[in-house]
Order: structure tokens, then sequence, then C-alpha cells
């Protein structure tokens, strides 16, 4: 359901919509720290997919060997995961 490709705009229409839902209700009943974790979480979420698919992508289609480029994206990747578990611990969810 929520894989559903916009036939113009190819993008997951339905997916966008719901996650725009959510985000609207923590908004209105929810405090800014909720909010937070749960953008952060969504992004996270989001770019874990992205960076299995390329290295899915990469196993089954080699292209070029890493390069520093890659490794910087990881460490960014392995940071943004440690600011979401100390926002986690700060607010107590």
């Amino acid at each position: 359901m929520f894989s559903r490709i916009h036939p113009k705009f190819a993008t997951p229409h339905v997916a966008i919509i719901a996650i725009a839902g959510v985000d609207l209700l923590l908004a209105a009943f929810g405090g800014f720290k909720q909010l937070a974790i749960f953008s952060t979480a969504t992004i996270l979420l989001v770019y874990s997919g992205m960076a299995v698919a390329v290295i899915r992508l990469r196993m089954q289609h080699p292209v070029k060997p890493y390069t520093k480029r890659d490794i910087s994206h990881a460490s960014c990747y392995c940071s943004s995961y440690t600011d979401l578990f100390y926002l986690c611990k700060e607010s107590k969810c």
C-alpha cells in the first residue's frame, strides 16, 4: 500500500502522505522533542534503506573500489545514530 508509485511524478505518494500526517499530528499534539526525534528517526530509516540498497547494488554490479567519500558517508551515518540515541536518552523516550 505505501509503495504505490504516483504515475506522473514517480514518487511513493501514499508513504509521503502517511509520514506527513504523523508529523502533523505530532506537531499539533506533541512536543518539539518528540517531533524532532520522530523526524530524525524517519530520516535515518530512509537513509538506512538507501545505504543497504547501495551496498547490494555495488555487490551485484561492482564499478570501482570504495573511496574516501564512501568512508565519510559511513561516518556521518554513525554520527547521526549517535545523535538520535542521545536525544532519546535526554528526553527519556
